[in-house]
């Protein structure tokens, strides 16, 4: 059963891995031609671009609501324009620079985050997590950052409870109720653990984390 479970990931991983390879190979070549004064033209930005276009990167190069979208609708009908674009146009918007295309990376790469997404075998380091369906079936496996995440369980589909746990030698050491993703309800939390427990589970031994997460 952990070889079908670690199956899971093998293509999300690859598929992550070979972005990061592209990505730094964009960079090197973008620095490159900053270094050597090269002007960014039209063509040789399509061209950089391209390969990652075909990833599905560089969103930001593309959407003309890019910066739009980080902000709270101002209205009940909500950001009601950006459905006049169905996908995200293949080609890159018009007056980028080598900033634009390094700041579009850098973003790709999650450089703008607390913590940046991990690299090559580093990815393979993430936390327990788990996820209880609206159906009442629970999935467990290793957060991978970029990669697989509490959606990645259920394909974005709703949820009773997500959050962290450590199991150890097959018992249950942590439970964390936290995940920014569904955010879960504290009703919900107690539901899960009084269920638990009638299951068997022996809390005894377990740290249980607070609902809420402490920002300080």
């Amino acid at each position: 059963r952990e070889s079908q479970v670690a199956s899971l990931f093998i293509a999300p991983l690859e598929l992550s891995c070979r972005r990061d390879r592209m990505l730094a190979d964009a960079r090197e070549q973008v620095e490159r031609s900053i270094a050597r004064g090269e002007p960014a033209s039209t063509e040789r930005l399509a061209e950089l671009a391209a390969p990652l276009i075909e990833e599905g990167l560089l969103c930001q190069l593309r959407d003309p609501f890019h910066e739009a979208r980080l902000d709270a609708a101002a209205t009940r009908d909500g950001h009601a324009h950006f459905r006049t674009l169905q996908q995200l146009p293949d080609m890159l918007l018009p007056n980028l620079d080598w900033h634009d295309f390094l700041k579009a990376i850098d973003h790709d790469q999650g450089r703008f985050m607390k913590t940046p997404f991990p690299q090559g075998l580093a990815k393979s380091l993430g936390k327990g997590i788990f996820v209880l369906d609206s159906h009442g079936v629970l999935y467990c496996g290793t957060k991978v950052r970029g990669v697989f995440h509490h959606s990645s369980f259920v394909r974005g589909h709703c949820v009773k409870v997500a959050g962290g746990l450590t199991i150890v030698d097959g018992w249950l050491k942590t439970l964390s109720p936290h995940s920014g993703h569904y955010q879960p309800g504290q009703e919900h939390v107690d539901d899960m653990i009084d269920d638990w427990k009638g299951k068997g589970v022996d809390f005894g031994q377990v740290e249980l984390k607070p609902y809420l997460k402490n920002k300080t």
